[in-house]
């Protein structure tokens, strides 16, 4: 049996009590079909990412087997997707908890099989299930991939029902939201964390940059190259102020390496830039189309020779 299709998200009606209520399309707001409780989003522009001539380049750099699996469950992501949305939960503690939201021309049976699951069934909704993962057709353009257990509440959400990202996880959707705007509509990639404790120990633990603090966002925008930027939230203008400095000396330190200069890396790192602004410390990153072809052959190479 097929899974389920044409779910719909049911707005709040309002005017006169003879008027139904509006019906919205059930991709309009992917923040409301992800279960709350996440600790970052990912949102990814496939329509803009094919379209980058470098795309292609970079997916070949996957390791093998991971293309193998897509191709087993169909899913070409230069044909069939036309974006997906990430959620992960539990940072930090070894094991984070992934929810996927794929859009796009996607064969939900061939996905299930090439998982090996098996059918049950959840308020009338299709499922396959295979251990620990599982996945439903929302709609006809929409499949859902998580846990079985999180596959569920997705299915409570497009009922109406649950507690989504959007409506429970405040500072996540906030950081989420202050992602920049690229030259022309959204970037490809829309990426926003707020650390656990469990990950900040991690981060300081492990002397990485991160820990300090309340939420990140990062943006991709591609075209002539691409442009990266971070931005960081912090408690206030002076501990910005401080971090910026930090960022500044470690990035420093960095370029005067000296594996860095052997490896190549430095013309890498030199349009990097650090600000900060009021309690925001932002990274920017801008690489020319020229210096990430050149930075695909060298990788492209280094793959030919493992």
């Amino acid at each position: 049996m097929r899974a389920l299709c044409a779910l719909v998200l049911i707005g709040c009606a309002s005017g006169p009590a003879t008027r139904g209520p509006e019906v919205r399309p059930i991709d309009e707001d992917m923040l409301q079909l992800l279960p709350s409780g996440a600790d970052a989003v990912v949102d990814v522009d496939m329509e803009q990412v094919r379209t980058w001539p470098a795309a292609r380049r970079f997916f070949g750099l996957l390791p093998a087997d991971t293309r193998e699996q897509l191709t087993k469950m169909g899913v070409n992501p230069w044909l069939d997707l036309d974006g997906m949305v990430l959620s992960l939960s539990g940072l930090g503690s070894g094991e984070p908890t992934p929810t996927l939201l794929l859009r796009g021309d996607l064969d939900s049976d061939k996905m299930a099989a090439a998982l090996g699951a098996q059918p049950t069934e959840y308020r009338r909704a299709q499922i396959g299930e295979a251990g620990t993962r599982a996945l439903v057709r929302l709609s006809p353009r929409i499949v859902a991939y998580g846990t079985p257990a999180d596959v569920r509440r997705v299915i409570d959400l497009v009922r109406g029902e649950g507690q989504s990202v959007r409506a429970a996880d405040r500072e996540l959707v906030q950081a989420f939201a202050r992602a920049p705007s690229a030259k022309s509509g959204r970037p490809a990639v829309i990426a926003a964390l707020v650390p656990t404790d469990a990950m900040r120990d991690r981060l300081r633990s492990d002397e990485l940059p991160g820990a300090d603090y309340q939420w990140l966002t990062f943006v991709l925008a591609v075209g002539d190259g691409f442009d990266f930027e971070i931005i960081g939230k912090t408690k206030s203008a002076n501990e910005a102020g401080g971090l910026a400095a930090g960022a500044k000396a470690s990035l420093s330190q960095l370029r005067a390496r000296p594996a860095v200069r052997l490896l190549g890396l430095q013309p890498y790192l030199e349009d990097v830039v650090v600000v900060d602004r009021d309690d925001e410390v932002r990274l920017v990153y801008r690489l020319a189309e020229s210096r990430v072809d050149r930075m695909l052959g060298d990788l492209e190479a280094l793959a030919a020779r493992r």
